[in-house]
């Protein structure tokens, strides 16, 4: 069951006036700063929370807005601080001592053997035949980024510079790419 605060605490009419003025501002603005959380956030979940938290931090603090400047403004730079916060407080720890922040054990790297197994071979030569064979089918702009970033090892945005495309079509390229692979390894 959904309760509106506002509405059910005893304010004096002035300080009722200020809620309903910035019940408005909410019911105005709620949309568009739960859709600048979710660029920020990329999750439904965590923007939710986000644009929630910068709504709580703009009711606390609403008695100190100035009325002067735009409220637009001024809740989307408490929606980018509260969300820049989130990120930060989610930021991964360390498995171990051995782990930096990006998860790699040292330790634990320095024992892996980079030899092929023989059945291992095998398989990987059976696949990549296959793989090959089906990429062959490909048009060539999806043939070319598939190249340049399984066998080069380049990321999108250096494969978008290097074809002066944009990194949106770069990325829809190589999606369709897999796409239209999954469709030829259906078929067969």
């Amino acid at each position: 069951m959904c309760y509106n605060v506002l509405a059910m605490s005893k304010q004096p009419p002035k300080e009722l006036q200020k809620s309903k003025q910035f019940e408005e501002l909410v019911r105005i603005h709620l949309d568009a700063v739960y859709a600048f959380c979710l660029k920020y956030m990329r999750t439904q979940v965590d923007a939710e929370e986000a644009a929630q938290e910068a709504f709580v931090k703009a009711w606390k603090n609403f008695s100190r807005y100035d009325f002067s400047r735009d409220f637009k403004n001024w809740i989307f730079e408490i929606a980018k601080n509260t969300c820049l916060d989130m990120i930060k407080k989610k930021k991964a720890l360390p498995f171990s001592t051995f782990e930096d922040a990006d998860g790699s054990n040292f330790i634990a790297e320095s024992f892996v053997s980079d030899e092929i197994l023989p059945h291992e071979y095998a398989e990987q030569s059976l696949t990549q035949g296959t793989v090959r064979a089906a990429v062959s089918k490909l048009a060539p702009i999806y043939k070319k980024v598939l190249e340049m970033y399984y066998q080069r090892g380049l990321n999108f945005r250096e494969i978008a510079e290097a074809l002066d495309e944009s990194l949106d079509t770069i990325k829809s390229r190589h999606r369709r790419a897999i796409i239209s692979l999954r469709k030829i390894f259906d078929q067969e």
